[in-house]
């Protein structure tokens, strides 16, 4: 205590110094309503009184409160003229004692003597407790009551024991409600009481102990023995994997041990509750789950990536069964390699779980190693740089050649002699020349010295970097006649292909127009839903051989799978992955295509579509009508569509936009559409006028990536499902002929057209018609007879001329389509600025000029891209693509914490290319750089820079391509 005067100067006085012991009463006091009101009440008892004396204006009072004392002090220092000063205090038992205080109404605190017990231990836990009370005991796991007893509470605290068996592992929920005399006056705790604590235990005879017995040093391609046992000699079934320590590394793998999966922590499966408070008739507070279940044992811990050259080593070897008492042994031979490997065995029996693992170093006495761009064109020279490693002193004189396979020659010396004065490493180059094929081209290295051989092997993509070209005819065939067509090779060799199609409706060229979709080189959630809906609707209606089913149906797969990547969590969907926003047209898009693709059988992730249903919903009642915006009014009518075919139409909202004046056209074609899928015909015939079938053209394609063409295709849908089939025929016709014609469709345009047409021709078919015909190809001929209305078959590939026959079996006409792809050796593709203007520099990073002709090898240089606006209004959708010659490597300076980047809305980077996506107000102007590095000496072709409006072909722009040299 301090005492000062009134100027703030400390003085001497007696202090008079009482303390009160603070006493709290509490009781919950319970409504009609079931609303339960805390009440207190506190009293307070002298605990003692002194007077004080302080020496230089300070004083200080030493006391002493016995451990059961604690709880809250009231302390009043007042001075002889009446001024006092309080200070309310807590006084607590000491740090590792119980002071019994309850952290709730409701809550009883206890713990068990140990953190872990095994089977047959002696389970005891502890809980306050005062005299005459009563306490029900529950043993719970995940699923049910184990067991359940009374017990008679004593003073102060109760133990409560048990033995832990068998079926408690590996844990065990110990539950205590404790009852207090309803009477009692000796304590302040609620009449009631409830705590539960979870119990680890394990049981040592659900653990396998394998054991690896491995030589503790290998050699590559050269046999070894793994054996196989178990510690204690018991029988179980296993599997051996071996792999690579620097893949396992990348992610801080861990050997898996079943034993942690199968006797994980199980959460409380049993719910409690009593009826005590209608019972007893004093209110003890409400139960409630004190804990929560949750997290992962499996969390890798951060391990340090090691760098690897070589090819990883992935081995994975079993079941095998191994019996009581026996071992196993294993023959295994590695490929070339040297590293670390590690053995990992994960072993199982009735209900016994184990793992093992054991690291061993691999090393050869001679090895070799080489390196090669991710990609190679077509005629390029490329340098094919080769390490040599002599790792024994014995080694002096090595022989070094180069294999490869037809898509590569040597370009000079495929053998070279090395020679080694001690053990080290070699550097040494071959160099190979490309042809004019196109596949997967295997290089092979071998080095010799004396017994020792040493191989490496690698596989490299030899791509055609010139566009694909497309062509196809169609013709009709009449009832009973034939006609003969002429298939000339188109392409470079091995690039051409070719597809037939004969249809009994107006045929859609799938050959060209599906294959544009899956081959589209962006993927946005309108491209990527447009490719894997015209396949989930090509599949129901085109017999196509099993093959190319299960491809179609495994693309339908992926693009189920990549909806995760778009959404966003209020169920909307972004254009590209990584956005905040969502792009409304894409999110009507992608729940069109699920809900269709669930229909049809397709599993679709349940919390997907509900969360895309609940946003749909909101956004559907809380629209209104934007009079400037053509695409919002039509947005709206395709979210409603959607809604209602997922069979929870918003009928409020669709009266509401049936009833605004001015909707555009298109909108009340898809709104009819809607009300067709909602039981509602008789509206959808008020909406469609069908004194005006012609969609009106678009300025831009807007926020639903419009055209006149797509607008089409959503009225021909509407026809269809109104069956209005003489008006749908007539806009098939017109839809057919555009899509047979080389007329460019954009993604969305091209799906649409596909989808409508599906449906008005699986619509239009019955059951006993179908297709009949003959076949003739190259000699060969078949009669088929089909029931879906299209039937498309890739003929042989075109080594030459190759004659083809149709011959219609039937009495209607037949339409038969030729689709013919190919890729030129060369195209020479004339420098274009359509609507944008397009400059590429290539500069260091002090920003100077770099002759790309010819560049030193090892240079870091940028590839700078500057794109402007030249037209009259905002372009949106651009997407500039750059790829790169073989001998360039892309640093993707994101790896390395550089800048993403903010001009762009999204960009995509992969082996041979980058990707960028971005938007142009009017004259703006954006600068994209890419960076560099001249990584293999050769002589390379780098393709066209080319900037293109995904969604309107009048703005685009390129370059022309080049030959590039990297020199040593």
């Amino acid at each position: 205590m301090v005492v000062v005067d009134p100027d703030g100067d400390l003085t001497d006085s007696p202090v008079d110094l009482t303390i009160y012991k603070i006493n709290w009463r509490w009781w919950w006091d319970a409504s009609e309503d079931y609303l339960a009101n805390y009440v207190t009440q506190q009293q307070y008892k002298p605990l003692l009184n002194k007077r004080l004396f302080t020496t230089s204006g300070k004083a200080v009072f030493k006391f002493n409160i016995p451990n059961e004392a604690w709880g809250r002090y009231l302390f009043i220092a007042k001075l002889p003229d009446g001024h006092s000063v309080t200070r309310t205090v807590y006084l607590d038992w000491p740090y590792g004692s119980s002071s019994g205080e309850q952290g709730g109404a409701t809550m009883l605190s206890f713990s068990t003597d140990r953190e872990k017990y095994k089977v047959g231990e002696e389970i005891g836990a502890s809980f306050p407790s005062s005299k005459d009370g009563k306490a029900l005991i529950s043993i719970e796991n995940g699923s049910k009551i184990l067991d359940k007893f009374w017990i008679d509470t004593k003073a102060v605290q109760t133990r409560v024991s048990f033995k832990a068996k068998a079926e408690m592992a590996p844990n065990i929920y110990l539950s205590i409600t404790y009852l207090e005399p309803h009477g009692q006056t000796v304590n302040d705790r609620p009449i009631r009481l409830y705590g539960v604590i979870c119990v680890n235990i394990e049981n040592p005879d659900t653990h396998l102990k394998p054991v690896l017995k491995i030589p503790g040093e290998l050699r590559s391609q050269q046999p070894f023995t793994v054996e196989v046992a178990e510690a204690n000699g018991k029988a179980m079934n296993y599997t051996l994997a071996i792999v690579d320590e620097g893949l396992l590394d990348l992610t801080g793998y861990k050997t898996p041990d079943p034993w942690n999966t199968f006797f994980a922590r199980e959460a409380l499966g049993v719910k409690s509750w009593d009826l005590f408070d209608y019972v007893l008739g004093a209110y003890g507070g409400q139960l409630e789950k004190l804990f929560a279940v949750g997290g992962s044992d499996q969390l890798p811990d951060p391990s340090k990536q090691k760098a690897q050259r070589f090819k990883p080593v992935v081995r994975f070897l079993g079941p095998f069964r191994l019996d009581r008492n026996s071992k196993l042994r294993h023959t295994v031979v590695l490929p070339q390699y040297t590293g670390s490997v590690r053995f990992m065995v994960v072993g199982a029996a009735d209900n016994s779980f184990g793992a093992a693992e054991k690291a061993v170093p691999v090393r050869d006495p001679l090895m070799v190693l080489a390196t090669v761009p991710r990609v190679v064109g077509i005629n390029e020279t490329i340098e094919l740089p080769v390490s040599l490693f002599a790792q024994d002193g014995v080694i002096k004189e090595v022989e070094v050649s180069v294999g490869f396979n037809s898509l590569f020659s040597a370009n000079g010396n495929d053998h070279l002699n090395v020679a080694f004065a001690e053990p080290g490493e070699k550097d040494l180059r071959f160099s190979l020349r490309t042809g004019t094929k196109t596949g997967k081209g295997v290089i092979e290295i071998s080095a010799r010295s004396g017994k020792e051989r040493a191989v490496y092997s690698v596989e490299v993509d030899v791509r055609n970097p010139n566009p694909v070209i497309v062509t196809s005819q169609t013709e009709i065939v009449k009832g009973a006649q034939s006609r003969e067509f002429s298939l000339q090779p188109m392409g470079a060799p091995g690039t051409g292909s070719a597809v037939v199609e004969i249809s009994a409706t107006p045929p859609m060229n799938l050959g060209k127009r599906l294959d544009y979709l899956i081959d589209y080189p962006h993927g946005c959630i309108e491209q990527t839903i447009s490719s894997a809906f015209s396949q989930l609707m090509i599949n129901q209606f085109v017999a196509v051989d099993p093959g190319k089913k299960k491809e179609l149906e495994a693309n339908i797969r992926l693009g189920i799978d990549n909806l995760r990547k778009f959404q966003l969590p209020d169920g909307s969907f972004t254009y590209w992955p990584g956005n905040s926003y969502p792009s409304l047209w894409g999110t009507s898009w992608a729940g069109n295509f699920m809900v269709e693709a669930e229909n049809l059988g397709f599993v679709i992730p349940v919390e997907v579509k509900k969360r895309w249903l609940n946003f749909q919903k909101k956004a559907a009642n809380y629209w209104h009508k934007e009079l400037s915006d053509r695409g919002m009014v039509l947005d709206q009518a395709y979210r409603l569509y959607t809604l209602a075919l997922a069979n929870e139409p918003a009928i409020g909202a669709m009266n509401r936009l049936r009833e605004t004046a001015n909707v555009p056209v298109e909108a009340r074609w898809k709104l009819a559409a809607a009300y067709v899928m909602a039981s509602r015909p008789e509206v959808a015939e008020q909406l469609v006028d069908m004194t005006k079938l012609e969609p009106t053209e678009y300025q831009n394609e807007g926020m639903t990536f419009g055209s006149s063409m797509r607008d089409r295709a959503i009225l021909l849908e509407t026809l269809t499902l109104m069956k209005k089939k003489t008006e749908a025929f007539s806009i098939a016709k017109s839809i057919s002929a555009a899509l047979c014609s080389e007329q460019w469709m954009s993604t969305q345009t091209t799906a649409n057209c596909l989808l409508a047409m599906s449906r008005f021709a699986g619509n239009g078919s019955k059951p006993d018609e179908g297709l009949k015909f003959t076949l003739t190809v190259n000699g060969k001929t078949e009669e088929i007879a089909n029931n879906k209305v299209t039937y498309s078959r890739e003929l042989p590939r075109l080594d030459g001329k190759i004659p083809v026959k149709v011959g219609n079996m039937s009495a209607g006409d037949l339409y038969v389509t030729l689709i013919q792809k190919g890729i030129p050796l060369s195209v020479t593709v004339p420098e274009k600025q359509n609507g944008i203007k397009l400059e590429v520099a290539y500069m260091t990073s002090d920003g100077k000029a770099v002759d790309i002709a010819n560049i030193a090898k090892g240079t870091d240089f940028n590839a700078i891209v500057r794109i402007k606006n030249t037209g009259f209004m905002e372009v949106e959708n651009l997407a500039l693509t750059q790829i790169f010659p073989s001998g360039w490597e892309i640093i993707n300076e994101r790896l390395f914490g550089g800048s993403a980047g903010s001009q762009f809305n999204y960009r995509d980077i992969r082996d041979d290319r980058v990707m960028t996506y971005f938007n142009l107000k009017m004259n703006e102007q954006k600068e994209f750089s890419v960076k560099l590095n001249a990584t293999y000496s050769g002589t390379y072709f780098l393709p066209p820079v080319q900037c293109e409006a995904m969604y309107n072909n009048t703005v685009s722009a390129n370059n022309t391509g080049m030959k590039v040299v990297v020199a040593n």
